[in-house]
């Protein structure tokens, strides 16, 4: 590969739960559907990925590993949720912090994930982060995947 493109620094998470529903918001908005039980519990979302289309919103959440019983048993007390649901332990973010916005960083980002065969379950940006959600397993994986098109400031830890 070329030149590598300078990062600011990489963050991996620790294990979460993946939650991902489809029709979020049946008879309603996200935040009734599907939000406010896990506000109501008290259940901390770390990432919330949504979009809405034709046939209704998806969401895309990740919560505390600790939340994960939690939060699967108030989707699956609620049968429009359940159905349309899929909880998945355990789950990581990585996420990379480039010194300039740029597509082509995403476009590299995508590439070196998919040549690594790492299923890529969302993905989101900030002005300062692109963050990715995939196995937590697959995380280790994931930062050599990305060493080889991104340069990295100081030491990685040897595993994570």
């Amino acid at each position: 590969m070329g030149e590598k493109i300078p990062m600011e620094g990489v963050n991996v998470s620790p294990k979460i739960t993946r939650v991902s529903v489809f029709h979020a918001s049946p008879g309603g908005d996200i935040t009734s559907g599907f939000l406010h039980p896990l506000a109501q519990d008290r259940v901390n979302i770390k990432l919330l990925i949504t979009e809405e289309g034709r046939e209704g919103t998806r969401a895309l959440s990740c919560v505390a590993a600790a939340d994960g019983s939690r939060t699967r048993g108030l989707i699956n007390s609620d049968p429009d949720l359940a159905g349309g649901a899929e909880i998945h332990e355990p789950a990581g973010l990585i996420s990379i912090f480039p010194l300039r916005s740029s597509l082509k960083t995403l476009g590299l980002a995508l590439i070196a994930l998919a040549e690594a065969r790492i299923p890529v379950y969302g993905f989101c940006s900030s002005l300062s982060a692109l963050t990715f959600v995939i196995d937590h397993d697959r995380l280790q994986e994931a930062l050599e995947a990305f060493e080889g098109c991104f340069d990295f400031p100081g030491e990685r830890p040897a595993e994570l």
